[in-house]
């Protein structure tokens, strides 16, 4: 058989591709194409379903998780700050020796002092957790009704959030004086005023946040 004919057969080697201008590496045995990782600067990293094409942001839905996550993480830290603090101050031995008690040793000083921070910033990281679900759970369902305007969304939402939260909340009794004037108030009553309170410092505090990340928007 002619050489030249089993040469015509043979499949076509491999494209040659180049591995960089500046190594001048190139090979026709890696077979591999360094386009497939090279970044698409024309492409966006972003994911903006509710900014808009001109605001790099994420979907509210996505954002939710790492929002609760965070919320829960700072209250339990600031929790446990203001836990060790309020500890370390009601086990001091000058104030045992004030009262009756005897003043206590260190050792259960220190479990005293463990036993405040963590149900203190247990109770912090619940109440931010809660903030937060229901803040991403109202943005969220705004976020289907209206994608058109996100920072009206989240103005809505953090309004929304401190009314159901302080309304439906209920009022720590922290000595007889407050419970006595509780009781006489009706607790509708009550609960609309503390929702009317947390949805005035929930719209301050989106307003101001809206603010300062679009100052370019409406502070000009």
């Amino acid at each position: 058989m002619d050489q030249r004919s089993d040469i015509g057969s043979m499949p076509p080697p491999p494209p040659m591709y180049s591995f960089g201008a500046v190594s001048g590496i190139s090979s026709p045995y890696l077979n591999f194409d360094p386009n497939l990782i090279t970044p698409n600067y024309n492409a966006s990293e972003y994911i903006f379903p509710d900014g808009g094409p001109n605001r790099h942001s994420r979907g509210r839905f996505e954002l939710a998780f790492s929002q609760i996550g965070a919320s829960v993480m700072t209250g339990a830290a600031l929790g446990g700050i203001r836990g060790g603090i309020n500890g370390y101050k009601n086990t001091l031995p000058s104030l045992m020796q004030q009262s009756t008690v005897e003043p206590l040793s260190w050792s259960v000083r220190r479990s005293q002092i463990l036993n405040y921070i963590t149900k203190t910033g247990a109770n912090t990281a619940n109440a931010f957790g809660i903030v937060a679900l229901l803040y991403s759970g109202i943005g969220v369902g705004l976020g289907f009704i209206n994608d058109s305007n996100d920072d009206l969304n989240t103005i809505t939402a953090a309004t929304a959030t401190g009314l159901l939260y302080r309304g439906l909340g209920t009022p720590k009794l922290k000595s007889a004086e407050t419970a006595t004037i509780l009781k006489s108030v009706p607790s509708w009553q009550l609960r609309l005023r503390r929702g009317v309170i947390g949805g005035i410092i929930g719209l301050t505090a989106s307003t101001v946040f809206v603010l300062l990340t679009n100052s370019e928007k409406y502070l000009k």
